[in-house]
């Protein structure tokens, strides 16, 4: 096993290790743990010169690596201000695009007018799926905000992943997490999946808890913070897409299918307990890195797996690079998702309070 597996296996695991691997990787988490306090240290203070855009920011972000469904919640927000009349963009650090680093307009929310590899796949996805929302990258998101306010005017921001990004002043800071096991093994990277200690979630307006199945608040009692609200969301799966068309079906004819999946994507494991709760039979279940830039030869690796009747079922963030492949797509779809908030009218209500504190003088 590569160097690079074992230390994402670490990050990722559910308990400490320590082998000798886990014990290099703890010591490097204690300097790695006070670079973050001194950043953090220094944002608290009042030296630090944050910058604010023009019209409010709402930041969706998490405490981990990994998937924690940012994006899915992202596009939520965006579309429930979107459909009440607010112009609304999306800013994203475009994270894994490939070309120009610079500032990039995605989208005017008329669809993607770059690809994913100039983008960034999760961008480009934003871009795809969302209506009348426009979408922006750039490692600068100050910068990126600025341009896309120039030039359209949004209403209000959705800092995509933003929650680390302290250099840009927000008005609603949401943060997302995973359950059963939100901070993993409790570890800083890279020994564990947190970005930062718990105690940077003094900042939080919100914590939506992101939960397949059910859910308890046990688990986050005691947690440092300034009374945040408790949302629970969770994906519910809408309908298979074949891969190079607009072909659709229903996700009840999933139902007792012969499946061979696979992805590219931070937890694996939500999408296979996603597929399986369709009701499909799943076979071979394939990880990739996330963010992963498949070759032909993936999509041959993963056809010689399948048997002849076997639906080849991926994610929609996978497909945006296997549809820039120009491979034979054929047989491959892709699961179509949504994410839902509850209680949602709670969360509206939180959104249009931060939008309307920001318009009073």
């Amino acid at each position: 096993m590569k160097l690079r597996s074992q230390v994402e296996k670490r990050i990722l695991s559910q308990s400490p290790s320590w082998d000798p691997l886990g014990g290099l990787l703890w010591t490097i988490s204690l300097g790695y743990r006070a670079v973050v306090g001194l950043r953090n240290s220094w944002y608290d203070s009042t030296w630090s010169r944050k910058r604010r855009l023009p019209s409010p920011v709402i930041s969706v972000g998490n405490l981990t690596v990994g998937g924690s469904g940012k994006t899915p919640f992202v596009m939520l927000i965006a579309t429930t201000l979107a459909q009440k009349g607010f112009k609304v963009a999306v800013l994203s650090r475009g994270y894994g695009r490939k070309g120009r680093m610079g500032i990039l307009k995605v989208s005017d929310g008329r669809g993607p007018s770059v690809g994913p590899k100039e983008a960034g796949d999760e961008p480009y996805l934003m871009a795809k799926k969302l209506r009348n929302v426009a979408v922006w990258v750039g490692t600068d998101r100050f910068e990126a905000g600025l341009e896309c306010w120039r030039e359209s005017r949004p209403e209000v921001f959705i800092l995509d992943d933003g929650f680390q990004h302290r250099d840009l002043l927000r008005d609603l800071d949401i943060v997302l997490v995973r359950f059963p096991r939100p901070w993993g093994n409790g570890r800083l990277l890279p020994a564990g999946p947190l970005r930062e200690p718990l105690s940077g979630l003094k900042r939080a307006d919100v914590l939506v808890v992101n939960s397949y199945g059910e859910w308890d608040l046990v688990r986050f009692h005691g947690l440092p913070g300034r009374g945040f609200v408790f949302l629970r969301a969770r994906l519910v799966p809408k309908a298979i897409r074949h891969l190079g068309g607009e072909e659709t079906l229903p996700i009840s004819s999933l139902k007792g299918s012969e499946v061979v999946a696979f992805c590219g994507i931070g937890t694996p494991d939500s999408f296979r307990r996603t597929l399986l709760g369709t009701g499909v039979r799943l076979g071979p279940f394939l990880s990739f890195p996330d963010h992963h830039w498949y070759t032909p030869q993936d999509v041959q690796e993963v056809r010689r797996l399948s048997k002849k009747d076997a639906l080849l079922i991926t994610t929609e963030k996978d497909a945006c690079k296997l549809e820039e492949l120009g491979s034979d797509l054929k047989g491959i779809w892709a699961l179509e998702i949504e994410m839902t908030a509850e209680p949602l009218w709670i969360l509206e209500q939180i959104l249009e309070e931060a939008l309307i504190s920001k318009a009073d003088p």
